[in-house]
């Protein structure tokens, strides 16, 4: 059991105290007096050299997993503010008293620095929070943004607060498992915090939502969106100045209505060309959700929001749910939206007072006040439902979370002990995660012959109709039917989707049609392997006879183009073709492209495929994707769940998607969709890169890429192998590579405008031999980044080797070049301080 607050527990009594008691304390005075070594402190600083913030971070799989700094103790911020700026603080902290509520404006914010080793950094802080337990005693929660080029932690802008108001650990545990998933999360962790000198004990720590929040994930930077809360705190206000129950006010009934959709950084979002056309389509997505205007699919990235979704409920983390609490990222690969986790908990722990298992279950039910329209509509979803089940049921295996649990329980219990040195009685409930799945899956299976009702309606010589209704609190689709109760004989062509039952309302039926001799229907679990069956009444439906209702129409693919189907097939036969129209093809489907196909892509043209594409020319027939005219917007295949298999096929003159916002950079691209080439060639790409591989896992072998207006090869945090392969004649990197993980085998760079091989944010790279002629840079290591070269060949360079850091966020990089030849290089290297080369055993220092 968790013990929050018992009597005489110092919280209580920190919560009960006012700005009286602290100017009692003498707090003004010790403010007077820091304030002179504040002004000192500014003047030291001035005049040295702020070291890089320590890297914070380690790796579980490919996803970051936050850590403390340090294994042993955890960080102290150590904050200083002037005289002024602390009777600032006081004033605001007062208002928020008397209204009741805190309400922030922008000139709230207050100078002052903290310390990083010896240096003072400044930046800028404020009073956080919306209800006053963030204002009351010590622990005020403050939102803090470092200045100029500096971060804390590899973060710009976070807030610190008190464990409490997340429910201490619940919040962190509910951070890891987001991160274990490959799921969007603020960074959450835990400090000392002290305030000009006085140590207010054990602090929360939160990022907010900027740039750095996707790239600390391994996504593109993109706009994260929300829905402006304003009117909610407005009214809420106002019924505390009129002593009125919170939630009288009209103007606060009608706040989800009004609420615009606003961005994160608003001023550079509107300012960016890019940032603001992204923006656009991320808000035209998020007023889709809203109001149900289209099906998840297009909205979301459906895998990752059902396991989001799943995991709040194992979790049993729905604070994040209330419509306030929501937050987006925009993916601009897909255009998609990605939820982002956090604020899970409230200071009472879990919304235990609603009462549902989990979200899903009878998650239909229009009266439902909690869940409201926006996510009935979500799991109205048949494609969402299908997705969001089967993640549900993966994440409340109890094998699974006690796995989890027994994984981080070392940190878990350093954290536990952190946090009793303000919060003595304070003990983490292991059994909380356990506990919710079991709650789940009593419920989640539906009753062998009683779930579903199937009555007769009329029956005939060779067939039969009937109508069929859930009685299971999820929703169930008919799959099949036979003679025999454990025997499917026969398969539906299509599944018939059954709704939830919803509990004092009549049933709902379905008609369909099947055999005469059919006995028994078969049915199951959306997204799951599991195969019920109900017995056939012989009776009809009483009441009313209900209409057959139609089912949704499947993606219908353009038959009218050059492609055939059979099948889940489609075949791109042999021939030249002119594409003047978009080919986007659903997942689902197997693409596979003859020996002598040609596709010549014009007039502002895209190939989009969600499914795998298998193209298997010949030496001496290959497969061509080109564009005369230059404006044949890409080869994109994203997130393909099956291997793709290309070899000897030629791309030619190919720009990148652009259409309406939605901007990739890669000729040719493939996200999430794992890939092989053999004996490829990318030539003359009109865009940023010839070749752009997203979070996959690849192997390109014994190709080609020439002559491109930007970078060669851009790899983002993948996992691959490059062997044997030729880039030529680039205007910048030939090989470009961030957050990934590659060997690179006998591959030669010959005329790179910039870097030969750039191996950037966090990217680990061996490379067993390389040749590197005519570039501005042989090899470039930065930003955490670690090169291993065992033979590295340089021709005319003007700088052979460098390793630096160039991100604020990250810190400094590493190669290694156990044997290497060089001619014609102006400088050998070019290694920042703190960064390191060992060149042919012996390491060289930094400049």
């Amino acid at each position: 059991m968790i013990v929050r607050r018992v009597p005489g527990d110092p919280l209580q009594i920190k919560r009960q105290s006012h700005l009286a008691t602290w100017l009692v304390s003498g707090g003004l005075l010790a403010v007077f007096v820091l304030l002179l070594a504040f002004g000192t402190g500014n003047r030291a600083a001035s005049q040295k050299t702020i070291p890089a913030p320590p890297d914070t971070t380690t790796k579980t799989g490919s996803m970051p997993l936050v850590v403390a700094p340090d294994p042993a103790a955890f960080q102290t911020l150590a904050v200083q503010v002037d005289f002024k700026g602390m009777q600032k603080l006081a004033r605001k902290k007062q208002e928020a008293i008397r209204q009741g509520v805190l309400t922030t404006q922008e000139d709230d914010w207050v100078d002052g620095v903290f310390s990083e080793g010896e240096a003072l950094i400044p930046l800028k802080m404020r009073l956080k929070g919306d209800w006053l337990d963030h204002v009351r005693g010590k622990k005020q929660s403050y939102r803090i943004q470092v200045k100029q080029l500096h971060t804390w932690n590899r973060m710009r802008t976070f807030s610190v607060q008190t464990p409490l108001s997340r429910d201490f650990l619940s919040e962190w545990v509910y951070h890891q498992l987001l991160q274990q998933e490959g799921l969007l999360s603020t960074r959450y962790d835990f400090i000392k915090f002290t305030l000009n000198g006085e140590p207010l004990g054990v602090y929360a720590y939160e990022e907010h939502f900027e740039k750095y929040l996707p790239e600390y994930n391994h996504r593109r930077e993109g706009p994260i969106v929300k829905f402006d809360e304003t009117a909610v705190w407005q009214a809420r206000q106002q019924d505390l100045e009129k002593k009125r129950p919170v939630g009288t006010t009209e103007g606060g009934y009608h706040a989800f209505e009004a609420a615009e959709i606003t961005p994160f950084q608003e001023g550079k979002t509107a300012n960016d060309t890019v940032l603001k056309k992204q923006f656009e389509a991320a808000q035209s997505l998020l007023f889709a959700y809203k109001y149900g205007l289209k099906p998840a699919s297009e909205i979301f990235d459906l895998e990752k929001t059902a396991r989001y979704f799943a995991l709040l409920d194992v979790a049993h983390a729905w604070h994040s749910l209330i419509w306030h609490n929501q937050r987006f990222y925009f993916n601009p690969l897909i255009e998609r939206l990605e939820p982002i986790g956090f604020d899970g908990y409230t200071m009472d722990g879990a919304m235990h007072w609603i009462q549902r298992p989990f979200l899903g279950y009878q998650a239909n039910d229009k009266q439902d006040y909690f869940l409201g329209d926006m996510l009935l509509n979500l799991f109205d979803d048949e494609a969402f439902t299908t997705h969001y089940l089967r993640e549900l049921y993966r994440l409340s295996d109890t094998t699974i979370l006690a796995e989890f649990l027994q994984k981080t329980e070392p940190e878990i219990s350093r954290r536990e002990e952190f946090i009793r040195q303000d919060f003595p009685q304070y003990q983490y409930n292991r059994q909380f995660l356990i506990e919710n799945a079991k709650t789940i899956r009593m419920v989640f299976f539906p009753f062998e012959g009683t779930s579903v009702s199937i009555r007769t309606q009329t029956k005939h010589k060779e067939t039969q109709y009937l109508m069929a209704a859930n009685k299971h609190g999820l929703p169930l689709q008919l799959v099949g039917a036979g003679e025999k109760e454990k025997i499917m004989t026969d398969t539906f062509p299509q599944k018939l989707f059954l709704p939830a039952f919803i509990y004092e309302s009549p049933l709902s039926y379905r008609s369909f049609e099947v055999k005469a001799n059919a006995k028994f229907i078969f049915f199951e679990l959306p997204g799951l392997d599991s195969l019920f069956s109900a017995p056939i009444s012989p009776w009809a439906v009483p009441g009313t006879f209900i209409q057959p209702q139609r089912l949704s129409q499947s993606f219908a693919l353009d038959t009218t183009l050059f492609y055939e189907v059979k099948g889940k097939d489609l075949i791109f036969p042999a021939g030249t073709y002119t594409l003047r129209k978009n080919i986007v093809i659903p997942e689902g489907y197997r693409v596979h492209f003859s020996p002598g196909f040609r596709m010549d892509m014009v007039k502002g043209a895209a190939f989009i495929s969600r499914s795998p594409v298998f193209a298997r020319g010949t030496a001496d027939i290959p497969v061509e994707i080109f564009s005369s005219d230059g404006t044949g917007q890409g080869f994109s295949v994203l997130q393909a769940q099956e291997k793709s298999i290309l070899e000897f096929v030629v791309f030619n003159r190919l720009n990148t998607l652009s259409k309406d916002g939605w901007q990739l950079t890669g000729a040719v691209t493939f996200y999430e969709s794992p890939v092989q080439f053999r004996h490829c060639k990318f030539l003359n790409s009109q865009c940023e890169d010839a070749l752009n591989l997203v979070r996959t896992e690849f192997d390109l072998q014994t190709s080609q890429i020439h002559q491109t207006t930007y970078d060669g090869l851009d790899v983002d945090f993948c996992k691959g192998k490059i062997v044997s392969c030729d880039f030529t004649e680039m205007k910048n990197d030939g090989m470009d590579f961030s957050g990934s993980n590659v060997e690179v085998i006998d591959c030669q760079v010959l005329g790179a405008g910039d870097k030969g091989v750039s191996v950037g944010e966090e990217s680990t790279v061996l490379i067993q031999s390389v040749k590197v002629a005519d570039a501005k840079t042989g090899i470039a290591a930065k930003d955490l980044s670690k090169a291993e070269v065992r033979l590295l060949i340089l021709e005319n360079c003007q700088t052979g080797i460098a390793a630096y850091r160039k991100k604020p966020e990250y810190g400094p990089a590493e190669i290694e070049v156990k044997k290497y030849e060089a001619k014609g290089v102006t400088h050998l290297h070019l290694i920042e301080k703190g960064s390191r080369l060992i060149l042919e055993g012996k390491e060289t220092g930094g400049l």
